[in-house]
């Protein structure tokens, strides 16, 4: 499982010996399909094994200390709870979140560079998840175009190499392809794609001059989606680098 998703990868990946290749931003139910294809099926009777037991015809389960047969004969058979009667608070409430989160959703729907289905779709379609992780990711990733801005000035990819160190460099790509698997991972499609061009091009050699207009362009998405998140969800950034 690897965030290099060039045919190229995927081709070293299977030269040296790995049974597969799954790309980042991971696809469940692609990734479900790989471990069916790959794990060894039950056999069987494990399978069988592994079903509870029948209950006996000579030891019926009791209902409050008595056998059902004698239940059911006695007709003392256990009252169900009638729709509403004994409901508290912590029983509505369920309702009333499902209804601020699909406003939310519907909110998010409509930012620009946000696909909330694809980022539902990472947490099995489990809203409540999905906002948890938005929130992780501005306040983990909310400063890393500050951070991303200092390790590129001291790198050789902006700089002569007489003044530049290679630990810069590396931590540059590091960031970027960081960024780049936690944004795509979540829906945030405008940010991942400007962190994906960024992060190739970090990978060529002497592709020097593409470099400014890059970061130019992943500052701006992330300014607008990171203002938007805090905005909606209202989580605040940790401290600048």
């Amino acid at each position: 499982m690897t965030a290099n998703a060039f045919s190229e990868d995927r081709q070293r990946c299977l030269d040296a010996g790995m049974n597969d290749h799954v790309a980042k931003p991971v696809d469940p139910s692609n990734l479900y399909t790989m471990m069916i294809k790959w794990l060894p099926a039950p056999k069987a009777a494990q399978a069988a094994s592994s079903l509870p037991p029948l209950c006996p015809a000579d030891n019926p389960v009791e209902v409050q200390g008595q056998p059902v047969n004698e239940v059911q004969e006695s007709g003392d058979r256990p009252t169900p709870e009638f729709a509403g009667q004994n409901r508290t608070q912590q029983d509505i409430a369920p309702a009333a979140s499902a209804t601020s989160d699909a406003e939310l959703l519907q909110a998010l729907s409509h930012l620009p560079g946000i696909d909330t289905h694809a980022g539902l779709l990472a947490v099995r379609g489990r809203p409540a998840s999905y906002f948890r992780l938005l929130r992780s990711f501005v306040v983990q990733h909310g400063n890393d175009v500050e951070a991303i801005r200092i390790a590129l000035a001291s790198s050789s990819a902006t700089l002569p190499a007489s003044i530049s160190t290679d630990s810069s460099a590396n931590a540059a790509e590091r960031l970027v392809h960081s960024l780049k698997g936690a944004a795509g991972a979540l829906g945030l499609s405008g940010i991942h794609k400007a962190a994906s061009a960024l992060n190739d091009t970090l990978r060529q050699p002497g592709a020097r001059a593409e470099l400014p207009a890059l970061f130019a362009t992943l500052a701006e998405e992330m300014q607008r989606t990171v203002n938007s998140l805090q905005q909606l969800l209202a989580v605040e950034l940790k401290n600048s680098p």
